[in-house]
């Protein structure tokens, strides 16, 4: 049976940017999540940690949010930033240095613009901007915390993909159910979120239902049927 918040979800069907414009609930924090690969045919790897920082800066004088996600996959360090304006999570940049390629992407009216070098050379990126964009999955997550989630809720974006096509491909997310998840964190009543999109995405987060948090993520790796989880190891003030 759908609740009366279920209800109102499925007839306002708000899109993302219109439920980031009205409701607050980002702040500043520090996440780390632990990363683990499940291989196929059983078995599992460990991917390390990872950080996700948001910091309120400013902009040219306006109010920004800065999402940047730390790791290091094989050894090497990546590091990973985007800026958002904080009224409507609109992009602004990215920065990111992963080992040895480097990308910059800023917007410039209606193009997402910039470059990404690299030992074997440098690549320019040119890019239409759309409504409901997002540089990468980390500033989306971010997001999730000005979502009025519930059963039935479904939103649209677009994120930024950069893996042999450069766009910004759509998503659509919809609230399949609810569940209780256990992570070193601590336990967290969730919404169940499933993430779809064209080039096989096909990703599930858990969102604390107290907060917005996103406590874990599966998704598929690789193409050989791997599956990358992420757990919420911890929760601090950003530093």
């Amino acid at each position: 049976m759908r609740t009366p918040a279920a209800t109102a979800a499925l007839i306002c069907l708000l899109p993302l940017s219109s439920a980031a414009a009205q409701a607050g609930g980002i702040t500043e924090v520090r996440a780390t999540y632990s990363a683990r690969a499940e291989l196929p045919g059983g078995g599992s790897q460990d991917l390390g940690t990872r950080q996700v920082t948001v910091t309120g800066t400013t902009v040219d004088g306006a109010p920004a949010w800065l999402v940047v996600n730390a790791m290091k996959i094989e050894g090497e360090s990546a590091v990973d930033s985007v800026l958002m304006g904080a009224a409507d999570l609109r992009p602004i940049s990215r920065r990111a240095v992963f080992g040895q390629a480097k990308l910059t992407i800023d917007v410039q009216g209606s193009v997402l613009a910039g470059s990404l070098k690299s030992p074997g050379g440098t690549g320019d990126i040119s890019i239409p901007m759309a409504e409901r964009a997002f540089l990468n999955y980390y500033a989306l997550h971010t997001a999730a915390r000005t979502w009025p989630l519930a059963l039935g809720w479904r939103g649209t974006a677009r994120v930024l993909e950069l893996n042999g096509r450069s766009e910004l491909t759509p998503v659509e997310l919809v609230v399949e159910g609810d569940e209780r998840v256990r992570v070193a964190a601590g336990e967290f009543d969730c919404w169940r979120v499933h993430v779809t999109g064209s080039g096989g995405i096909d990703e599930r987060w858990w969102v604390s239902k107290a907060g917005g948090r996103v406590v874990r993520t599966r998704e598929p790796i690789g193409g050989q049927g791997a599956i990358l989880q992420l757990d919420l190891v911890a929760m601090d003030p950003a530093p």
